[in-house]
């Protein structure tokens, strides 16, 4: 009888490599698409800081600048009905051009379990192809989690109206829409000049994404649940973020005030949950962690749920 339990023992046990195989398949198949110049930049300033698992994928209508991207797989939209040109920030190019090489989305993305969009939304190509290819995905039934970039104010009243358009097509799709202010990410870069300016706000939003994709990736000490990741960005619906920094004896609660008080798009708490995503030079003490997470259910409805 001994000899049998020791047996069955041997039978069940697993190799270090094996477990290593099984955590690999268990972690989510992610991939990340940039559409149009605002979309393809963010990906572009994503090189070489991601797992080697997530595919970062360029999608755009204008070939020279496709060119430029560094991604793992370019897609060109719209070629026979734009000759690589760029859509005008007509949407409705955009939409068709998306259209014409929809086999080529459906391809790309069919491997991934999760699909992260980023696109400037008053754009042709951001703001026509973005709901297209969300819906490819939604039918696809994979996670869709869409962050979208909206026009500066001095663009004007109907980019931001083509914009929300957008919008309020890609959330018939997308589980969660990220939502950000041109006008919002340049009060962080202000005293950068303009161009360089445009560069960090894409660079800010394309960390932000980071940050979510390495949560997603190698989950914290805190909250190590992965399920909890995959629930709160299921449900999202519509959201934004906010970044704080602090020093010093608050700091914790300083950063999480500066990040809830200017949020990159404005959204009336109480909200039905937050992803926190903490970074310090010292590792946070149990006191500073339940400051943080005092301050940030403030703004939260009863029974929210909090991913670290």
């Amino acid at each position: 009888m001994l000899g049998r339990i020791e047996e069955l023992i041997r039978e069940s046990s697993l190799t270090d490599r094996e477990l290593e195989e099984i955590a690999r398949r268990a972690e989510p198949r992610i991939a990340v698409l940039g559409v149009g110049g605002a979309g393809c930049n963010a990906v572009d300033a994503l090189k070489g800081i991601l797992p080697e698992s997530i595919v970062r994928i360029a999608v755009n209508t204008d070939s020279q600048k496709l060119l430029k991207v560094d991604a793992d797989r370019k897609i060109l939209i719209g070629e026979s009905l734009l000759g690589g040109r760029s859509t005008g920030r007509n949407r409705e190019l955009g939409r068709k051009a998306l259209l014409e090489n929809s086999l080529d989305v459906e391809e790309a993305i069919s491997g991934a379990d999760i699909v992260f969009v980023i696109a400037g939304m008053a754009g042709g190509t951001g703001g026509g192809a973005t709901p297209e290819i969300a819906r490819i995905a939604w039918r696809q039934k994979k996670l869709v989690v869409v962050m979208g970039i909206l026009p500066f104010g001095v663009e004007g009243a109907t980019a931001r109206r083509e914009a929300m358009e957008a919008v309020s097509e890609t959330r018939k799709y997308a589980n969660t829409v990220i939502l950000s202010e041109n006008d919002r990410l340049l009060e962080r870069v202000k005293d950068l000049p303009m161009e360089k300016a445009l560069v960090a706000s894409v660079e800010i939003l394309a960390m932000a994404m980071h940050a979510i994709l390495e949560a997603l990736s190698r989950p914290s000490l805190v909250n190590v649940n992965l399920s909890d990741m995959v629930q709160l960005l299921r449900e999202g619906g519509l959201a934004t973020m906010g970044i704080g920094e602090s020093s010093g004896e608050d700091r914790a609660r300083e950063a999480v005030s500066q990040a809830l008080s200017s949020p990159f798009f404005e959204l009336s708490p109480p909200y039905r949950g937050a992803m926190v995503m903490a970074w310090a030079s010292e590792t946070p003490t149990v006191e500073e962690v339940n400051s943080m997470f005092e301050a940030i259910s403030a703004f939260l409805v009863d029974n929210a749920l909090i991913v670290w």
